[in-house]
């Protein structure tokens, strides 16, 4: 089974990282989590709350971040990408296509930058800052399918 991706995309403050951890529970920068999807089915997830441009302050390069991942058990993923390059990192945008061509299921992406680029991909667009984190985090998991 391919892995499947969630992905939160955003700029750096447009709370991507609160939303999640609202949104799991999740109280780490990464870990493994149960959660509950629509249909019924409980699995285990790997969140990474923290996107992978900034970490460790210059970020993870892209194929360092596909490896890390890939190595991972869980067949569902929850991360965070920055929308925009950072010094070190580029855009969220190159992960994606990163993910794609490593043989991710990029399943939907929320997206708290209405400028980003995301290639031909299903995205809904949130506004995080004029709502509630908990809202938010209501508005996304029920994109996601998620209990």
């Amino acid at each position: 089974m391919e892995k499947k991706v969630y992905i939160i995309l955003g700029k750096s403050n447009s709370r991507k990282s609160s939303v999640l951890r609202c949104l799991t529970g999740c109280s780490v920068k990464q870990g493994r989590w149960q959660m509950q999807l629509l249909n019924g089915i409980t699995s285990c997830f790997y969140v990474s709350i923290t996107s992978p441009q900034e970490r460790n302050t210059i970020g993870i390069p892209v194929n360092a971040f596909i490896q890390e991942i890939s190595e991972r058990n869980e067949d569902y993923l929850i991360i965070a990408l920055q929308s925009r390059s950072t010094s070190q990192q580029p855009n969220g945008e190159y992960y994606i296509q990163a993910l794609i061509d490593a043989g991710f299921d990029i399943q939907t992406i929320a997206c708290f930058d209405e400028n980003a680029n995301i290639l031909n991909l299903p995205v809904q667009y949130y506004n995080s800052l004029d709502v509630a984190t908990n809202q938010t985090a209501s508005q996304v998991r029920k994109l996601w399918g998620i209990v």
